[in-house]
């Protein structure tokens, strides 16, 4: 059976929406709370569980000072709109993004330590 909860990451208009809405989500009073509960130190590692489009990720290594991302998504058009994203950082950046379903169980994730 369909889960009829679940967006259809297929179709375009709603891959635009996401991101067009993401400033609107995650404007400057998102990252001033962020950085008032996990402090100023740099958060170097940082893993986004249901990563969508990647703009938390890009956000995370321009404005935390992260350089190792990690990205998970259920949604292959997601990812691929995320490296497009991830791609536009530094190449002292290194990120890796994992199409998995966090309904299917736990997320493949490695033995680095991670910061945020």
């Amino acid at each position: 059976m369909e889960d009829l909860g679940r967006a259809d990451w297929q179709d375009p208009k709603r891959v635009a929406c996401m991101i067009e809405s993401y400033r609107h989500r995650y404007g400057a009073a998102f990252w001033t709370a962020l950085r008032d509960m996990i402090g100023a130190s740099p958060r170097m590692c940082v893993v986004d569980l249901g990563c969508g489009p990647g703009l938390f990720l890009v956000d995370a290594a321009r404005l935390l000072g992260a350089n190792t991302l990690y990205g998970r998504d259920a949604s292959r058009e997601m990812l691929d709109q995320a490296q497009e994203f991830l791609e536009t950082l530094s190449p002292d950046v290194s990120f890796r993004l994992i199409c998995h379903d966090l309904d299917q169980g736990d997320p493949p994730l490695g033995t680095e330590n991670a910061d945020l």
